[in-house]
């Protein structure tokens, strides 16, 4: 049954129930939960039109690489780096 079919049949328990009770709602509705539920098993799985497309594949130049926290932002040459050693070293701060 499709969700619409499902609807439809439970509304209409529901409105025999109500109206064969009257408002007495000391009577007991077991038997109409019990056909509720078994309408509701009957429910078929719906096919909507938004089939999921698949994921295309990793392409490596369009990811951007990230940063980790301690890698450093430029790779200096051990030039540079001496460099800056000495230069600290002049300063008095190493």
């Amino acid at each position: 049954m499709t969700r619409a079919e499902v609807a439809e049949e439970i509304h209409r328990i529901i409105q025999s129930a109500v109206n064969r009770g009257g408002g007495n709602w000391h009577q007991g509705f077991r038997f109409q939960v019990e056909q509720i539920f078994t309408v509701m098993g009957k429910l078929s799985p719906e096919r909507d039109g938004n089939i999921r497309k698949e994921v295309p594949n990793y392409n490596k130049h369009l990811v951007r690489k990230v940063r980790k926290p301690g890698q450093p932002k430029v790779k200096f040459t051990p030039e540079q780096r001496n460099n800056a050693r000495a230069l600290l070293r002049k300063m008095g701060m190493i």
